[in-house]
């Protein structure tokens, strides 16, 4: 499986509601009309002690999730006019944002649930090959996690529309589900030492529209 992840931060012009409004309707309306698309999930980016010094320093607001079968689904996707219908539209709530294609490996199934507690990590290129294996180690010593997906960057690459695109190469983007808030940000703490300071780490509210 392809997955696609939109790394955005929000017009300055507007607020969180609105950029969170915004990208539920009418922009996530348009995403779900994307040809061979097998999954999407609107990634919103919580306060919480769980969020990394890389993080804050990102002021990332949310992380769009598409994924498709194959890597010539995802093509097919992006050629398509609703794919074209998007970029008319990010710039009107959109400030910056950078496309990540990845591969991606589950090593603990996802939940089907919706509605879980989430962790994010983005690894940069350097950062990801400094964390292994006493990083994976820490999770599996977790308490709590139900589900971890890890994606594997393939190639990342600027928005179609005409805006700035924001300047993080990510290697990896690990995904982690858990029961609570409170297990999550216990893992958080726990795998901070495994990750370096240049770790983007996230809280997240998941919300599958597809």
């Amino acid at each position: 499986m392809i997955v696609v992840f939109s790394l955005m931060r929000r017009r300055e012009a507007i607020d969180i509601a609105a950029f969170n409004r915004h990208w539920l309707d009418p922009h996530g309306t348009l995403v779900c009309r994307f040809p061979r698309l097998r999954r999407y999930s609107q990634n919103r980016i919580l306060a919480s002690p769980a969020t990394s010094p890389a993080a804050q320093r990102l002021q990332l607001d949310g992380i769009a999730e598409l994924a498709y079968d194959t890597d010539a689904d995802q093509e097919a996707a992006t050629q398509s006019p609703a794919m074209a219908a998007c970029d008319v539209d990010s710039p009107a709530f959109i400030g910056a944002v950078v496309r990540i294609v990845a591969e991606v490996r589950e090593i603990v199934p996802p939940p089907r649930e919706a509605g879980l507690a989430k962790l994010m990590t983005l690894f940069p290129r350097d950062a990801e090959a400094a964390r292994q294996p006493e990083y994976d180690a820490a999770i599996r010593r977790a308490d709590g996690v139900v589900g971890w997906i890890r994606n594997t960057t393939l190639r990342q690459r600027g928005p179609n529309s005409a805006m700035p695109v924001l300047d993080f190469p990510v290697a990896e983007i690990d995904e982690l589900w858990f029961r609570t808030t409170a297990e999550l940000e216990r893992t958080a703490a726990a795998l901070a030492p495994a990750c370096g300071d240049a770790v983007a780490r996230y809280a997240i509210e998941e919300l599958r529209l597809v």
